[in-house]
């Protein structure tokens, strides 16, 4: 069940931090308590009752494959010891935590995170590789024409009256047989 209603909260402490191994499923996880002690509301920042909320950090090989796993332990400024996991504070003393809702066998439950997590990872320029096949890619799509100049307009659709027309023209006769029971071809026989 859901305690506290969605949006954006800081702490400015941790509480601890526990490296952990699920039962079942064997993924090992960093659980981090946050004290949260601010609430964003339509009138900026406001203090609540402080209140413990727990952020997972999944470490499974997929999640260190895909670098979140990196990018999460780095907003928390993670000192590298899963032994003694530590953290350093933002510049401000703040940390920013998203709640958000979600359904969980039945039921609404409270998901937490890093509100840096929420946001996308910068764009990275692509390699001059890469941005070479894209050119070739696109030219194969478009046609080599210099920059700026349109691609040449499609041929105007046929009238009804033009589709009639060429579907009762006379086709060609068939090319009468040459002595020797062979079809021309086209092209000259010697």
């Amino acid at each position: 069940m859901a305690k506290h209603e969605p949006g954006e909260y800081v702490s400015d402490s941790i509480v601890e931090a526990i490296h952990s191994e699920h039962p079942r499923t064997k993924t090992e996880t960093l659980t981090v308590t946050f004290l949260v002690k601010q609430q964003l509301a339509s009138s900026g920042w406001v203090n609540c009752e402080p209140f413990e909320v727990h952020v997972k950090i999944y470490l499974s090989d997929r999640m260190w494959s895909s670098g979140l796993a990196e990018r999460q332990l780095d907003a928390l400024r993670f000192n590298g010891d899963f032994d003694k996991p530590e953290f350093v504070a933002p510049e401000d003393g703040w940390w920013n935590l998203v709640c958000q809702h979600e359904p969980f066998e039945g039921r609404t439950v409270e998901k937490w995170t890093m509100a840096e997590w929420e946001q996308e990872a910068a764009p990275r320029p692509v390699s001059v590789e890469k941005s070479m096949a894209m050119n070739a890619r696109w030219q194969s799509l478009k046609g080599a024409r210099p920059p700026g100049q349109p691609q040449a307009p499609p041929a105007p659709p046929a009238t009804p009256q033009q589709a009639a027309f060429d579907a009762q023209a006379p086709t060609a006769p068939p090319s009468p047989p040459l002595p020797g029971g062979d079809q021309f071809q086209g092209g000259f026989q010697s």
